[in-house]
């Protein structure tokens, strides 16, 4: 259609195969209602919105049903299409109505277009296959309001191809993707959340691949949802966390050779049961901003060789049932953790280990300045805990005054009621002790002068507990 506008409230089927929009001028179809159906042979079937350079489409869905899909019986290959600009500009404004195609959504397909998908009211969008925001164009798929739902088969790219680059802006509604969705493919790619929820049945990458990158912005009331979440897979990837909740079951940064991954968090909550920064082979950061943000680990906490962490003062990390990793060499690197009190909090069953990283230079204020020192280290939250210190990799801190082993300097410990602490013979150097717990395993060297009302209680032996250690390994 060129420089024409069409209204539909009843019921139209299109068997020509290929319907144009805005195919060298302004076209606008508007659908209050009815059905629209786009059928044909697979390889052929498509919606084009801003066809040419000087195309310029929209789409009103305020009611009813699109329909773009194959008539042919095969079971496995669809190829029915929607593209909202293809070389020109091209938007669809959905506000109410199914959009369902049997093949992929494309914002932005060639260089020089650009593509709009506004999804809102009480519209549902559901794509078969593939939703790409920006392949070598422009493209930006906006959703609001609560009741938008929003269902991709298989896969997102934001940011598909050089030089495109795709936004994602999510304010309310559900997204949910069968498999994957990656920020920064081969372009450039953003999400910004502020509202709803985006639920990723598997992977999902920022920065995946050379040259790419991706960023994540997670505040207000967003939840955002991935088994696993790849920060800087072979490109830059980055994500900044002021509120809102982000889940997921493994968090990798700075995965391969040239990438690099970054992630700040400064509000909301963070539920992850796997965090490892750094230990690959590309550059990780992770960086607490602000002390209001809540992080819980559930399985392992990791920060390998190269990882960077920093945190203001106050800063907590819970472990709710997870280890402490620490592979890295340089003190510095890792200052953050002189801010930070890690609470763990793993219950009756849960052994954890500590990895014990600084150089042992007895009872001095040396000891607590960097060093892998910890501010605070709580044993017992919502639920009791027991730890185990173990020294299981060289931090380049051995040969101190307690000879080969290395050291943990902590400023204050707090082991609550029907926690216990197992040393396994390691030293271990605080200025404040609160204990209501059980030491084991070697006896702790607190400051000569406690603060008042602290107790100092020195467990030796009992190295064979009862209960069976269970010890989680990186992967």
């Amino acid at each position: 259609m060129i420089d024409g506008l069409l209204n539909l409230e009843a019921e139209i089927t299109n068997s020509s195969v290929i319907e144009y929009i805005g195919f060298r001028g302004t076209g606008t179809f508007t659908q209050e209602g009815g059905l629209h159906h786009i059928a044909g042979p697979r390889f052929t079937t498509q919606l084009r919105l801003g066809f040419f350079s000087t195309g310029v489409g929209t789409y009103n869905l305020l009611g009813g049903e699109l329909r773009v899909f194959n008539t042919d019986s095969s079971p496995t290959f669809k190829n029915a299409h929607e593209i909202v600009g293809l070389r020109g500009s091209g938007s669809f404004l959905h506000t109410g109505g199914l959009n369902f195609m049997e093949g992929s959504l494309t914002l932005g397909s060639e260089s020089g277009s650009d593509g709009v998908y506004e999804l809102g009211g009480d519209g549902e969008l559901s794509v078969n296959t593939l939703l790409v925001i920006g392949n070598s164009g422009g493209g930006v798929f906006r959703q609001t309001d609560a009741t938008s739902t929003a269902i991709i088969g298989d896969t997102v790219l934001i940011g598909s191809s050089v030089p495109g680059n795709g936004m994602l802006e999510m304010d309310g509604g559900t997204l949910t993707i069968g498999q994957f969705l990656t920020v920064g493919n081969s372009g450039t790619g953003e999400i910004v959340q502020n509202g709803g929820v985006i639920d990723v049945a598997d992977l999902f990458s920022i920065g995946n691949n050379p040259g790419s990158m991706g960023t994540v912005n997670l505040g207000g009331t967003g939840a955002l949802t991935s088994d696993r979440i790849f920060l800087g897979r072979h490109g830059a990837g980055s994500v900044s966390q002021s509120g809102g909740t982000l889940n997921t079951n493994s968090l990798f940064t700075g995965l391969f050779d040239g990438s690099s991954g970054s992630y700040s968090i400064s509000g909301g909550t963070m539920n992850v049961g796997r965090l490892f920064i750094g230990g690959n082979l590309g550059d990780a950061e992770f960086h607490i901003t602000n002390a209001a943000a809540q992080i819980n680990v559930s399985e392992t906490l990791s920060f390998g060789d190269g990882a960077i962490f920093d945190a203001v003062p106050g800063s907590t990390i819970h472990m709710t049932g997870s280890g402490f990793f620490n592979l890295s060499t340089v003190e510095a690197e890792l200052a953050g953790l002189n801010n930070l009190t890690m609470i763990f909090e793993g219950g009756e069953f849960v052994f954890d280990s500590f990895e014990v990283a600084g150089l042992d230079l007895g009872l001095v204020d040396e000891g607590f300045n960097l060093n892998f020192a910890l501010d605070s280290l709580v044993l017992g939250g919502t639920d009791e805990a027991h730890l185990v210190l173990v020294n299981d990799y060289d931090n380049g801190n051995h040969g101190g005054v307690g000879g080969f082993e290395e050291a943990l300097y902590v400023d204050t410990l707090t082991i609550g009621a029907g926690s216990t602490l197992e040393l396994n013979n390691y030293h271990l150097y605080v200025r404040n002790l609160n204990n209501q717990g059980t030491i084991t395993g070697g006896h702790v060297t607190m400051s000569p002068v406690p603060e008042p009302g602290t107790i100092a209680l020195l467990g030796i032996g009992l190295f064979g507990l009862a209960r069976r250690v269970r010890f989680k390994k990186a992967v």
